[in-house]
C-alpha cells in the first residue's frame, strides 16, 4: 500500500477529530508532549508502542478532563470502545508514576492556557 491508497482515510480521520476543537487541542498537545506526529497517534494501526502509549493519554484526557463519553471518544479516535475502555484501565494504571502525573498536569496547564488565549483572541 502506497502513501497516495491510505492518505484520504488518514484526511478523514483527522477531519473527524478536528470536528470536537477542544479534543483536537488537547490531542495535539499530548502528541507534543510525547513527541510523538500527529499523523502516527492518529494511524489507524496501532503503530509504535510509543505512538499508541500517546494514543492512549489523548483518550484518556479526553474522557476525563474533557468529559467526553467513552464511546464518542472511540469514534473521534476511530476506536473500538473496548479499546478506549482498556486505555482508560491503562492510564489509571499509571497514575501513581509521579512522571505521569507531572505529564498529565503540564499538558492540563498547556490546555487551560491556550484555551483561555482563544477565547481573549475570539472576543
Amino acid at each position: 500500500m502506497g502513501f497516495l491508497d491510505w492518505e484520504p482515510a488518514g484526511r478523514l480521520r483527522f477531519q473527524k477529530l478536528r470536528t470536537d476543537p477542544e479534543v483536537f487541542l488537547l490531542t495535539q498537545l499530548v502528541a507534543q508532549e510525547r513527541r510523538v506526529s500527529l499523523t502516527s497517534l492518529l494511524r489507524r494501526s496501532r503503530g509504535s508502542g510509543h505512538a499508541a502509549a500517546a494514543r492512549q493519554l489523548a483518550m484518556y484526557l479526553c474522557h476525563v478532563l474533557l468529559k467526553r463519553p467513552q464511546d464518542v471518544v472511540a469514534e473521534l479516535f476511530h476506536r473500538d470502545r473496548t479499546t478506549v475502555a482498556h486505555a482508560m484501565q491503562s492510564i489509571e494504571d499509571c497514575r501513581d508514576d509521579p512522571g505521569v502525573e507531572g505529564e498529565i498536569a503540564r499538558i492540563e496547564q498547556r490546555f487551560n492556557e491556550t484555551r483561555v488565549t482563544e477565547v481573549q483572541h475570539a472576543a
